[in-house]
């Protein structure tokens, strides 16, 4: 006579890993494109200061309408996603898949890292200074780079406040083989990358 081993299911699903966003939180939300298309912004255009003068009528120089630049924000990206959960299959499966799970693991394993790629590579086209580096970056090169473009931000005015550098888990170590000390030119380790 045989011995038939039972099989069960569990109640609980097993999720995959997600990194989260790289990029909520570190853009503004200033402008909201929610229910438009195109969305238009005004930047005044301020005007250089002139030497008072305490005679005549343009004591205060030539007076000048103030300017302003347009921007258009359009809207570029359209996704969607749909997945169904069969009552009945789901009864067969002892109710593990319950809707508000499944959609949350659907944002967090597609819809955020999809969100991220395409905004970083925006970033990357739309940059105001483009600068394609040859070769890939080494321990040797590594906070060089980093540095031509922080002073490349001071240079334009950028605010030095909540700048971020995004770099792929190769660039990371890279940057880590500097910090800890492991430069082969000399250079004293810094920390504060």
């Amino acid at each position: 006579m045989a011995v038939n081993l039972a099989t069960k299911y569990s109640s609980q699903i097993a999720e995959v890993f997600t990194a989260g966003s790289f990029i909520k939180g570190k853009t503004s939300s200033s402008f909201d494109l929610t229910g438009v298309k195109t969305l238009k912004v005004y930047t005044p255009v301020t005007v250089p200061e002139v030497d008072y003068t305490r005679d005549g009528l343009n004591r205060y120089g030539t007076v000048t309408e103030m300017q302003d630049i347009v921007q258009e924000l359009k809207m570029t990206q359209d996704k969607a996603f749909t997945l169904t959960i069969d009552k009945g299959n789901n009864l067969d499966q002892n109710m593990t898949k319950k809707a508000a799970d499944m959609l949350r693991l659907q944002i967090n394993e597609q819809s955020t890292p999809a969100a991220d790629k395409y905004a970083l590579s925006r970033f990357a086209m739309m940059a105001g200074t483009i600068d394609t580096v040859s070769e890939a970056p080494t321990k040797d090169t590594i906070v060089e780079l980093i540095s031509t473009g922080a002073q490349t931000l001071d240079d334009n005015l950028v605010p030095d406040g909540d700048r971020y550098v995004y770099v792929t888990s190769e660039v990371y170590k890279i940057c880590l083989l500097y910090t800890s000390g492991e430069c082969t030119d000399g250079r004293a380790a810094r920390a504060d990358l």
